[in-house]
C-alpha cells in the first residue's frame, strides 16, 4: 500500500535503483505491520558506518574503491597520529623532565 503511494506521488523517479529493488524485495507484512522492524531501524554502530557513508560520499563507491579510500584516511590519520606524539615528545614534555 505504502509502496503504491509512493510510486503514484512520484518518489520512486528520484531513486537509485537498488533502493527500490530493496523495496520490493520485504515481505508484504514489512509494509502493514506498524510493529515490524522495518529497513529504517538501525543501532547505533550501524547509524555511524551509514553517516560516514552519506557524509564522505562513499555510498555511491564501488567496494574496493570504498576500501581504497579507507586505507588511505587510515595511514593519513596514522601519520598525523606519529607526528602529533613526537611533537609532545620534543617540545611539551621535554620542559617537564
Amino acid at each position: 500500500m505504502e509502496v503504491e503511494l509512493l510510486m503514484a506521488s512520484g518518489v520512486l523517479h528520484f531513486c537509485h535503483f537498488d533502493v527500490i529493488l530493496s523495496l520490493f524485495s520485504l515481505p508484504l507484512h514489512f509494509y502493514l505491520d506498524p510493529q515490524a522492524k522495518a529497513m529504517g531501524e538501525m543501532n547505533w554502530i550501524q547509524r555511524k558506518i551509514f553517516l560516514y557513508n552519506v557524509t564522505f560520499g562513499l555510498y555511491m563507491l564501488d567496494w574496493w574503491e570504498r576500501c581504497t579510500f579507507n586505507i588511505l584516511l587510515i595511514v593519513l590519520m596514522w601519520f598525523v597520529i606519529r607526528y602529533i606524539t613526537e611533537f609532545f615528545r620534543r617540545y611539551v614534555f621535554k620542559q617537564y623532565m
